[in-house]
């Protein structure tokens, strides 16, 4: 290591890959944390340049790190990169400059981040989508579901919002448990998707009320019978096994403009047209008539 940089105790030591190379990006020292992050042995490193140790022979990065150090005291960005086994992984990159008897030197420290990015990517794929189905949970729906709106508004298009609750529902759980009742959910919003396009949205936003949003519709016409074929798919028995079960859903809909202009506000008016569909018989649907 080059003496008066960093103490050979610390360089050792330190849990992150450390890597210190030249204005040239020449590779003058590598720490054991940099060997065993990138799989090579020490000699092997020193005979790479930085940017092919650390950017994966990425130059334009190498050469944002060094022009920004002539500025910053200090470099960090995230990357991609790989090791000697050609495995990806994660890396957060801290550079700094240090000057060793009238030479520069750049210190790099270089953190896995591979299961800290994995950790974000599952908070905020729960945060927009149900655990069970793998459709937009409630808040998600919302979002998107404006956002609907706004495009709509845009277009001078209509859009249509299909309000679903699972007939019989609760007697499958009763009789057959809930990892059946999770099955029987989980079809469902397969058989959902098979109906709609891949500009429309279905969303779960209740323990079995669930959302479709079909977008630029032409007539009621269309959105009766993509309902009709939601009611002819969902009330299809499932059988898991020697299990075989069977729902129905009732559906309330309602039209953008016509019917309102405010996501609450059609979210309500299709509430109240699946609840008449429940009180006339149930696995059936009815458009929002004031």
């Amino acid at each position: 290591m080059e003496k008066g940089i960093v103490s050979s105790e610390i360089f050792d030591c330190f849990p992150d890959g450390v890597i210190i190379f030249d204005e040239n990006g020449l590779i003058l020292d590598a720490n054991p944390a940099a060997c065993t992050l990138y799989c090579y042995d020490k000699k092997t490193i020193l005979s790479f340049t930085a940017a092919e140790i650390i950017f994966g022979k990425n130059m334009a990065l190498f050469e944002q790190l060094k022009a920004e150090l002539r500025f910053k005291p200090v470099y960090l960005n995230e990357t991609v990169d790989h090791n000697g086994k050609g495995e990806i992984f994660n890396a957060e990159i801290r550079a700094v400059r240090s000057g060793i008897d009238g030479d520069t030197r750049c210190i790099v420290f270089i953190r896995d981040i591979t299961d800290r990015k994995k950790m974000q990517e599952t908070l905020e794929y729960m945060a927009h989508y149900d655990i069970l189905t793998g459709l937009p949970n409630r808040v998600y729906f919302y979002n998107r579901f404006a956002h609907a709106i706004a495009y709509a508004k845009r277009d001078l298009t209509k859009i249509a919002l299909l309000f679903l609750d699972i007939d019989g529902f609760k007697s499958v759980n009763d009789e057959h448990g809930h990892n059946v009742g999770d099955m029987v959910l989980q079809g469902i919003s397969e058989r959902l998707m098979q109906c709609v396009r891949e500009s429309d949205i279905v969303a779960r936003i209740g323990g079995d009320e669930l959302t479709v949003v079909l977008t630029k519709i032409n007539s009621r016409d269309d959105v009766e019978k993509i309902g009709r074929k939601i009611i002819e798919l969902v009330s299809s028995d499932f059988r898991f096994g020697d299990i075989s079960c069977n729902v129905g859903v009732s559906i309330g809909i309602v039209i953008y403009p016509d019917d309102g202009k405010e996501t609450e506000t059609l979210l309500k008016k299709a509430d109240i047209a699946m609840y008449q569909v429940k009180d006339s018989g149930k696995n059936d649907l009815r458009f929002y008539a004031s």
